[in-house]
């Protein structure tokens, strides 16, 4: 202990004797440890954290398995049937996402919640922190189900706070709700990171929010909850699978008309996150993402080892005195070592308040969406721990080379203070380590590279609609109590009217929703009694939107065939669609549309007549491929299920208004107008198109133009710096040889292309293998890509001439140098 505390009293000092070499070292190794445990604390909090109940590992998700390989919800009758039989799990829970409007005074608030099981506490399970929470009785008594258990964030938000409002009846949708516990402060559901629940309300009580809830509790073909199960102790995965899958196949033969071909898949918790409606994209980008920032911090371990190789030309005489007075390599090694460790910890501080910062900014992100979604991260103790290990394999990493090489000095010659045969073997390590890092640097630039040309061609797709001068208000027109016939339809065309009207407005509809909004409807189509499939690859959903009148006129969205809709395709009227391009070839090639029927939600469901159809566009992602949609009006009902992030309940339903200029100076006078309309109408949120688009699909794009490309830069940076280092020192070594040769007759120029070369040399054979790993990136990060191949050979080429360039004039300096040596000064060096 003693001696290991003089190492590092020793290694203290000699840091503080060279302060450059120290602040370069432990900020380069701070970056790369700092981006490691920042994206490190993101994934622990979003994929791997526990949820904060008891054993959560015991928690998965069933889903149903379409024919086409689509994971979806089971319906209501189906957890029934599950729940009473298999006993594998302890408990089966259902979860809803649903909105509110919460009426107090004259103010209507938006409130997002779920609807759940009675037993849906008792599976998990959570213990309130104040009150209590309901349980499975709540599932057979209306009275029962009147009850509201609310987050701790929204019992602070909306309610101060007050202990008191246990016990306290609010309005929900018009409906009176007893609040009866307060949950936990961590808890927040079963969603790791992105959903923040401000209620939950028993499922049966939907009927009473939500009056085109009645009948969803029995409806065996609308797949809406998300099923929870608790595996009975002992019970694997594998094992709930197989009895699940069985299960599945009974229902499939008892009810062929709804279950025919499907089949049921059972996932941990863990392995649905993020969210399953958010799809691969995310996992993957996490993934890559994690990949090179490992990358970056090679580069730095890289460039450190440079750093520690080329000091230790300057500590040859004084490792050779310690030997020669009698230590021993292994001490020599551990000394060493002790100084890597020291540099490694001041790095790990540095890079755990860099991870900080990064988290903080990361955590105050708002996704452009009506309800709650946020990043809910920190850097907590795992984080720590990962950033401490992160340091102890570091100073392993850098370190141990360098002690290996300056621990074996000729002794004689380092003695005299003589070059040696080492110095060419330690110039070959730093030669390989200089290469690793141009070619590191190139993989790193690439992806950055890929990310931002994808953006580029992510903005001159075609949409199916103009994006630009749109603003969008989220709206809630699910009013509180009774209504009289024919009152939403009249409220929706009044508030048509009334933004149509104002100044500065090109245009006004309404849908539910619009495309690239954070949920989706959709269902299935029938021709003829035959169910249509949603098209021909895997996962794909026939979806579809409910618009107003004038809405293919304010989105810019243009009708091929036919018409779009009017005020008269109201409910009184024929049912009537638009279909798009693509729906249209996949009901009737070859043939015209207009004038057909098909049938929405079930096979016997009223005929509705095709009256047009639109242009192909985007409608939930700009990843996805062209698929089929549909637009029935607003003012008409259509059967069909909804599906995504706003389920049920209060429906977002948005508002669309084209203006003459910037929509966002709009949005007071849109706000105000819909005030005057309705002082408690709930305007959830109101934003532009583009900030949605931007928001949505383009902060994939973003961060991975911004991470990519800034590691890229700094990789680069960093390897541009130790190959000038490694240039300067071999100028240095090889002083006495370039007088020789200038003593003989050489010219200038031949000395500068001499080092040109060796520097030149190394960047070539760097960029030959960056190129090859560039290939291998490109095709792990192709499927986050658009429009850019894989292989891009425009992205390639800007990378490597750009690092040509900066290379070119690091190696240049050392080489001018040498070019001006004086061959009479050369010569008189030892």
């Amino acid at each position: 202990m003693n001696s290991l505390l003089l190492d590092l009293k020793y290694a203290a000092r000699q840091l503080v004797r060279t302060p450059l070499f120290t602040v370069l070292g432990v900020v380069m190794l701070g970056l790369g440890i700092g981006l490691n445990t920042g994206l490190f604390s993101v994934t622990w909090s979003v994929l791997l954290k526990p949820l904060p109940f008891a054993e959560p590992d015991r928690t998965v998700k069933v889903y149903a398995l379409t024919p086409e390989g689509r994971l979806a919800s089971l319906s209501y009758p189906d957890v029934r049937d599950l729940r009473a039989g298999t006993e594998l799990f302890s408990e089966v829970a259902t979860s809803e996402i649903f909105g509110v409007a919460l009426s107090r005074e004259r103010e209507t608030q938006a409130l997002w919640g779920e609807l759940v099981s009675g037993n849906y506490f008792e599976a998990l399970p959570v213990r309130p922190l104040l009150g209590r929470l309901f349980g499975p009785e709540v599932d057979t008594s209306a009275q029962a189900a009147t009850i509201a258990v609310l987050s701790h964030r929204a019992w602070r938000l909306h309610f101060d706070s007050d202990p008191k409002v246990v016990g306290r009846t609010v309005t929900l949708n018009g409906q009176a709700f007893t609040i009866s516990g307060i949950t936990p402060e961590d808890f927040r559901g079963v969603y790791s990171v992105w959903f923040s629940p401000d209620l939950w309300i028993p499922v049966a009580a939907g009927p009473q929010l939500d009056p085109a809830r009645r009948g969803a509790l029995e409806a065996r073909d609308q797949r809406q909850p998300t099923t929870l199960g608790r595996l009975a102790p002992g019970v694997s995965v594998a094992q709930a699978q197989a009895q699940v899958e069985t299960f599945a196949q009974t229902l499939a033969r008892i009810h062929p008309e709804s279950h025919a071909r499907w089949r049921a898949r059972v996932l941990a918790e863990t392995d649905t996150r993020p969210e399953t409606e958010m799809g691969p994209g995310a996992r993957a980008a996490m993934l890559v993402f994690h990949a090179l920032a490992g990358l970056v911090l090679l580069v730095a371990c890289a460039n450190v080892s440079n750093l520690l190789l080329a000091r230790a030309a300057s500590r040859r005489r004084e490792v050779a005195i310690r030997i020669a007075v009698g230590a021993g390599r292994a001490r020599l090694v551990r000394q060493l070592l002790v100084e890597a460790s020291l540099i490694a910890a001041l790095a790990a501080t540095l890079g755990t308040a860099l991870a900080w910062l990064l988290v903080k900014q990361l955590a105050a992100f708002q996704m452009p969406t009506h309800f709650p979604l946020r990043i809910d991260v920190g850097v907590d103790a795992h984080a720590l721990a990962f950033s401490v290990g992160l340091a102890t394999v570091t100073a392993l990493l850098f370190g141990l080379l360098p002690a290996l090489q300056t621990s074996r000095p000729d002794l004689v010659p380092a003695l005299k203070g003589e070059s040696a045969g080492s110095v060419g073997s330690r110039s070959r390590l730093m030669s390989g380590l200089v290469v690793a890092q141009i070619a590191v640097s190139i993989v790193l630039l690439v992806a950055g590279g890929l990310f931002l040309r994808s953006m580029g061609a992510a903005g001159d797709l075609e949409l199916g609609f103009r994006p630009e001068r749109l603003l969008l208000a989220n709206l809630s027109l699910d009013r509180p109590g009774e209504q009289a016939p024919g009152y939403r339809e009249q409220l929706i065309l009044n508030i048509k009217a009334r933004v149509a009207s104002l100044p500065g407005v090109l245009g006004a509809s309404l849908a539910a929703p619009v495309p690239m909004e954070f949920w989706s409807s959709g269902g299935r189509l029938y021709v003829d009694g035959r169910e249509v499939l949603p098209g021909e690859e895997p996962g794909l959903a026939t979806l579809w939107s409910r618009v107003a009148p004038d809405y293919f006129e304010v989105m810019e969205t243009r009708i091929e065939q036919g018409r779009g809709f009017e005020v008269s395709d109201d409910a009184p009227s024929r049912q009537v669609a638009v279909v798009n391009r693509r729906l249209a070839e996949t009901l009737w090639p070859g043939l015209d549309p207009i004038g057909r029927a098909l049938r929405v939600g079930a096979p016997d469901a009223p005929p509705v007549e095709v009256v047009g159809v639109a242009q192909d566009g985007k409608y939930n992602a700009l990843f996805e491929p062209q698929r089929t949609y549909l637009f029935t009006p607003l003012l008409q009902a259509s059967g069909g299920g909804r599906a995504g992030a706003a389920s049920a309940g209060m429906e977002p339903l948005t508002l669309l208004v084209r203006t003459e200029g910037d929509p966002t100076a709009m949005a007071p006078t849109v706000r105000a107008e819909l005030h005057a309309l309705d002082a408690s109408l709930p305007v959830l949120d109101v934003k532009t198109m583009e900030e949605l688009i931007d928001g949505r699909s383009f902060v994939l794009f973003r961060l991975g133009a911004g991470f990519g490309g800034a590691m890229g830069l700094m990789a680069l940076a960093l390897a541009v710096i130790g190959l000038y280092g490694l240039v300067s020192l071999s100028v240095t070594q090889r002083t006495r040889e370039i007088g020789v040769r200038m003593a003989l007759g050489a010219q200038r120029g031949a000395v500068l292309r001499l080092v040109l070369r060796q520097g030149m040399g190394l960047v070539a054979l760097g960029g030959l293998i960056g190129g090859v790993g560039a290939f291998g990136v490109g095709r792990v990060v192709s499927s986050l890509l658009i429009g850019v191949g894989a292989h891009d050979p425009l992205t390639l080429g800007l990378v490597m001439a750009l690092l040509a360039a900066v290379a070119a004039v690091a190696t240049l300096l050392p080489a001018r140098r040498a070019a001006g040596v004086d061959p009479i000064q050369a010569l008189r060096t030892d």
